[in-house]
Order: C-alpha cells, then structure tokens, then sequence
C-alpha cells in the first residue's frame, strides 16, 4: 500500500499521512506461488490465488485497454452462453486474452486473510523460508525495515532508516535484505536475519520498485516513470535502461516489484492492478485485474486516497503470491 505525499508532479505514491497509513496485504497464487499485495487503509493481508499476470503521464491508454479487453472478454462469455455466436471463424467466444497484445485476467481467490499493522505505510514486501518481511515509507516518523509473524501480524523485528529517509522497495540478495529510498539517493543493505544495517549505498536514481533475479545475478529496479533498469548488485550500478510498455504504450509509476519464474510482477500506483512484465524487453504480457477486491476493501475501511495496493511476494512452496 502506499499513500500520497506529493512526488514529484503531483501526488507522491507514499503516504501523506505517512506513520498513520494502513494497509492490507494480500497473497495471490498461480499454481504454487504466495502473492502478497499490500493495500493501504486496511489491516489486512490478502492471500489470493490466480493465473497470473500503460503510459505517459497519467496512464490513461493504460485504462482504455485493461477495460477494453475486459469488456471484449465479458463480450465474449455473454455471446458464448447465448450459443451462438461465431468469434474469429472457430463458433467458440474467445478465450480472455487471445485477443492480440496484453491478456487481462479478473478472476482470483482470496485464500487468506490476515492481520497487518495498521501504521506502517507498506512500500515492499518479500517472503522467503516462511518469514515476511516489509519496509515501509514515512516522513512523519522514521521509515523502517520490518520481520514479520504471517499470522499474528506481530512485528518481530524493526530497525528505522535515518531519518529524511522514505523507504521504498527492498529485495532479498543473499544473506542480505536491500532496501531503496524514494529521493535521498542512497540505499541500505541489512542482514536479513538480524535487520542489522551493513551499508549504505549510492544509488543514483529515484526509487520505486526493487526485485532480484538470483539466477542471473541482477535486480531490477524502477523510477516512478516509464523506465525499468537492471542493476548490478555488487555495485548498485544500472547496465541497462529499457521502456516499460502495454501493447506498445509506454506505462508510467509500476511500483513493488516481484521476480517470479522468468517475470516481474508489479504494482502499477493509483491503479487495482499487477502487472506482468518481461524483462528483457519491458512489454506487459499479462494484468490481473484487482479491482474487486479494492471495491471489497473500500467497504470495510475508510480510504484516504492513497490506500492503494502495494506488495508482492511470491510463496514458492506453495505457488500462490
């Protein structure tokens, strides 16, 4: 979750209420894999169970083509159950997502829920041998970096970023927890049992997402603009810059960031979305459509207008986010 002290142009996608951010986390599956998604103004994990899975300044066109393939795709269901109607020669209503460019997928599952500390403004989120662990964002108070108990919600460890410091994303390199920051241009290494701080680094860019893929030996790492970079994590130095894109449509502000099987999974901010991306190349081949259960949530508790959702983690023993 994150909330809205003002970034850059506008709304800054952390909390403007900072320490009195709430949020829900929720884990998503697609076969045997944990999802977490975090959604500020709600002390809730999610555990949800799907198939997994944009553009300049407002991400607009973005919108227009989740919700046109989500039509196309109801479309499609409704002329099925009428019998009848023929869709690309084959007299069967195609299947969601076979249109050309992005598939758009809406159904999951809520398999868990549950509870989360209601103060911490969530920025990233990693699960890894049965421990969760979070940063957080906050002006207001220090940010800090957090070893959590899944089931109770309670913290079992803490340790505050310096202050003027607005956590951002964190990744799990190693026996190392890497956690960036939103504009001080520095990131923390810790120990990831420990959470005792071991460094702090240069980074040289704006911080949003961070996500390692451990069989290359690379993170990627993203600015709250269109851009994706893969960084070398032995000296937090970017090699490469490409474009983050929806059927050719540059997409702007994908936040935390997952690496699962050969994909990042991201958040896109102000947006009920994940996002699936190839890294390679950045085109979005997949979106998971959360919008249900935001509208669930937002029944439940009052949103500030930053409560969005914000943290993934992938549960590799069991296949579900």
């Amino acid at each position: 979750a994150r909330g809205g002290q003002t970034r850059r142009r506008g709304r800054h996608p952390h909390s403007p209420y900072s320490d009195d951010m709430s949020r829900t986390s929720g884990e998503r599956g697609g076969g045997s894999n944990w999802v977490w998604l975090i959604l500020a103004g709600a002390a809730i994990v999610f555990v949800l169970s799907a198939a997994v899975v944009v553009n300049k300044t407002t991400n607009k066109s973005a919108d227009f083509i989740v919700q046109q393939k989500l039509k196309l795709q109801k479309d499609g269901r409704d002329r099925a159950e009428k019998g009848g109607v023929q869709v690309g020669g084959s007299g069967k209503a195609e299947p969601a997502g076979k249109k050309k460019g992005v598939k758009v997928i809406a159904d999951f599952k809520v398999i868990a829920e549950y509870p989360h500390d209601p103060l911490a403004f969530t920025q990233g989120v990693e699960y890894k041998n049965y421990t969760l662990y979070e940063t957080t964002g906050s002006f207001r108070s220090p940010s800090s970096v957090r070893i959590v108990d899944l089931k109770s919600g309670d913290v079992k460890k803490k340790e505050l970023m310096p202050k003027g410091s607005f956590g951002e994303g964190c990744t799990i390199v190693g026996e190392n927890l890497l956690a960036l920051t939103w504009k001080s241009k520095k990131a923390y290494v810790y120990n990831k049992d420990t959470l005792e701080k071991k460094a702090e680094i240069p980074y040289h860019h704006i911080g949003w997402g961070l996500a390692y893929d451990e069989g290359r030996n690379v993170m990627y790492a993203t600015d709250g603009g269109d851009h994706l970079y893969r960084i070398n994590p032995s000296n937090w130095k970017a090699t490469s810059k490409t474009t983050i894109k929806m059927d050719g449509i540059a997409l702007r502000e994908v936040n935390e960031l997952e690496y699962i099987n050969g994909y990042l999974f991201g958040n896109v901010w102000h947006k009920p979305w994940i996002v699936k991306i190839k890294p390679t190349t950045g085109e979005v081949v997949g979106v998971l459509d959360l919008s249900s259960l935001v509208q669930k949530v937002a029944r439940k508790h009052v949103n500030r207008g930053e409560d969005v959702l914000n943290g993934i983690a992938y549960r590799e023993e069991t296949g579900n986010l």
